[in-house]
Order: structure tokens, then C-alpha cells, then sequence
């Protein structure tokens, strides 16, 4: 009994936790250059078709130029790890995003390679 009442406890305590990681996307900046768990809308996206690569852009918590981060991939290279298309399934959602954060030209940004990096929470 005393086993189980200290798990349910540990359990319990790694949940609260876990609910604590992610952050909101006006903070972001205070996390580059760490894995993060970023929630926020999705306000505007971007799909570079024409590129080389299929550059597509997320834009969370502002349209851009300003957005808080933008979540990047290079659809073309990665669109077999995606069963929907990010750009048109995401915009105006509130979702997270996990990855390492990193600036571009000083603006944050989120690398993103497959689905499973995004939880689509409203």
C-alpha cells in the first residue's frame, strides 16, 4: 500500500510538471537555443512553393513580421511525414510546437521536420 500510494504521488507530481513545460510563444525569446514546447495561434502562413525546397512558414502569435516564432519546414524534402499539408490544416489554430529554438535574422524560429513535433489543440 505504501508503494502504491508513493507512485500515484510520483505520478501525479510528473503530470504537473509536464502540463508546466510548454511555454507561451511571447516568451519564446527567452528560451533560443533550447527544446521547447511552444503553444500559441497560428495567425498567418506561407508556402514558398517555388523554392527549391518548398519553404513553408508557420507563423505563431502575430502575422507576419510579427509573429513571436515561426515554425519552418522544408515541405517538399518532408511532406511524406506530414498526413495533412501544415499551411492550410494550422492557420488560425491554436496549436503547439516542440523543437530547438533558434533566430533567424533575430527572429525566433522552430525547426520542424514531421507531424508529430505539432499537437493541435483548438
Amino acid at each position: 500500500m505504501k508503494y502504491t500510494l508513493t507512485s500515484i504521488l510520483l505520478l501525479l507530481v510528473l503530470q504537473i510538471n509536464a502540463q508546466n513545460d510548454q511555454i507561451d510563444s511571447v516568451d519564446v525569446e527567452k528560451y533560443i537555443g533550447t527544446n521547447q514546447l511552444v503553444c500559441g495561434k497560428i495567425f498567418s502562413t506561407r508556402y514558398l512553393r517555388d523554392t527549391k525546397q518548398g519553404v513553408m512558414f508557420l507563423n505563431m502569435g502575430g502575422s507576419y513580421p510579427n509573429q513571436h516564432v515561426a515554425g519552418v519546414t522544408w515541405y517538399k524534402q518532408y511532406k511524406q511525414n506530414f498526413t495533412y499539408r501544415p499551411d492550410k490544416e494550422l492557420k488560425n489554430k491554436k496549436i503547439c510546437m516542440e523543437g530547438y529554438i533558434e533566430t533567424y535574422r533575430g527572429r525566433p524560429q522552430i525547426f520542424i521536420f514531421n507531424e508529430s513535433q505539432i499537437k493541435i489543440i483548438e
